[in-house]
Parts: structure tokens; C-alpha cells; sequence
């Protein structure tokens, strides 16, 4: 289930729930994580970028999304929202060493 977040620590339930994905694309942006909505057709999409801002807080990830917003999603298993935040931050990392100019030569 994902939860949107408010500037007044009030929290919102989303209408967004089912199983996540964290994809490699061949395109840019190059990572991604998705949530295949159960709810409606309307899929929950976000870009794992060099600037994507994730953290963990039992029982869920965080998440600062393109426009801002802080999501939340909530997990019932802790390893498996470990192995998600971990993922997130391997991908975060990978994004910014690959958007990094290359030294130039001497």
C-alpha cells in the first residue's frame, strides 16, 4: 500500500496497492520501480535517479517522488522492504556514478 505524506506529518492512504518492481530500462532514466495497481489502472511509476531520496522507516520506504511529494510504502515483511531500500540506494548510487562526466585526459 503506498501513503502520501503531508508537510504536517499527516499521512493519506493512496488508492495505490500490489506488487512492486524495480526495473533496469534500456532508455533513460534507466531505473525505475513500479507498482502495478490492484486498485485502478493507473500504475504507480517513479524514476530512480541520482537525485532520488529514499530511506527506511518500519514498516515502510520512503520516498521524496519527482514533484516533491513524500510517499510512503508500507511492507508487511521487513526483509523483503530491506532488500527494496537497499535495491533503491544500489540503483540511486549506480544513476550518479553513470551520469558523472568522465575525467578528462592530461
Amino acid at each position: 500500500a503506498e501513503y502520501m505524506g503531508e508537510e504536517q506529518q499527516s499521512w493519506e492512504r493512496a488508492d495505490v496497492e500490489g506488487a512492486l518492481y524495480i526495473v533496469s530500462r534500456s532508455s533513460e532514466p534507466q531505473y525505475r520501480m513500479i507498482v502495478i495497481n490492484q486498485k485502478s489502472m493507473t500504475n504507480l511509476v517513479e524514476d530512480v535517479t541520482s537525485d532520488f531520496e529514499v530511506q527506511f522507516a518500519d514498516p515502510y520506504v520512503l520516498y521524496r517522488s519527482s514533484d516533491g511529494d513524500i510517499h510512503g510504502v508500507w511492507f508487511s515483511a521487513a526483509d523483503e522492504r530491506d532488500r527494496v531500500v537497499h535495491a533503491l540506494h544500489t540503483l540511486k548510487d549506480r544513476a550518479a556514478s553513470e551520469s558523472a562526466p568522465a575525467p578528462s585526459p592530461a
